[in-house]
């Protein structure tokens, strides 16, 4: 028989019995460890012919046996009384199988990964309380047919314009509009009372996004509007199909 893989033998032991032990994760050494310790087994069971030829006694005249040369395959490995080693106990038990593997890896893998579910969870908690509501609508404006299309400023009335009705002297108009990437809608802001000073402020839709106007409120805005949302205020305008949500904001500091 070759010399047997002691360091071998030694290295996938402690892989599977010491402080680290990682063997569970590589089923290719665990079954290299099972097969040298079942080679190892084998090899110390005693051979019927040996036996029999060292107790027949030897010719006269021959020469004294020398004792028999140390075994080089296992090192002599202290043991404490009453103490079982793993190599001791696979030893004395043949048919009993190879201890399972401590998996102190796997439990700490786990261990992390509850900890960023729980961090997770509390950073999400945290955004809900301090992320800033979205405010309401103030009103929403439905289409109307009772205004006057402001022809002299945006040309003929095309197929797809919308009038809504008039909120805070404001007079809402949606429009489709060309441009080198296509049609798209913009939603424009004028004045009820004198449309023909043009619009206040326009704002068009951007691909999944809807027409949105959004201003501060200036000198330009109607009087009616500035009582209630004085100027530095925000306005903002939403198209949303055949109806308008409007939005206001009061200056700092406003009451």
């Amino acid at each position: 028989m070759d010399q047997f893989p002691t360091d071998e033998l030694r290295a996938l032991r402690a892989r599977a019995y010491g402080p680290d032990a990682d063997i569970h994760d590589d089923p290719r050494a665990l079954r290299r460890l099972q097969e040298l310790e079942s080679l190892l087994r084998t090899a110390d069971a005693p051979d019927p012919a040996a036996a029999a030829e060292a107790a027949a006694p030897p010719p006269a005249g021959a020469p004294a046996p020398s004792p028999p040369a140390p075994d080089s395959r296992r090192p002599e490995q202290p043991a404490s009384p009453g103490v079982t080693t793993p190599a001791s106990a696979a030893e004395t038990s043949p048919s009993s199988p190879a201890p399972a593997p401590r998996r102190p890896r796997r439990r700490l893998a786990l261990v992390w990964a509850l900890t960023l579910v729980v961090a997770g969870l509390s950073g999400a908690a945290v955004a809900t309380l301090v992320a800033p509501k979205d405010p309401a609508p103030i009103i929403t404006l439905p289409a109307s047919e009772q205004g006057t299309w402001p022809e002299f400023i945006l040309g003929p009335r095309p197929e797809g314009a919308v009038l809504f009705t008039e909120h805070l002297g404001v007079q809402l108009v949606a429009a489709p509009q060309q441009t080198d990437v296509g049609s798209t809608m913009c939603l424009y802001a004028l004045s009820a009372d004198d449309p023909a000073r043009g619009a206040i402020a326009v704002g068009c839709d951007a691909g999944p996004f809807a027409s949105t106007l959004t201003s501060v409120v200036t000198v330009d805005w109607p009087a009616e509007l500035r009582e209630l949302y004085p100027e530095g205020s925000a306005v903002r305008y939403v198209l949303e199909g055949d109806r308008v949500l409007v939005y206001a904001a009061p200056a700092d500091g406003a009451p």
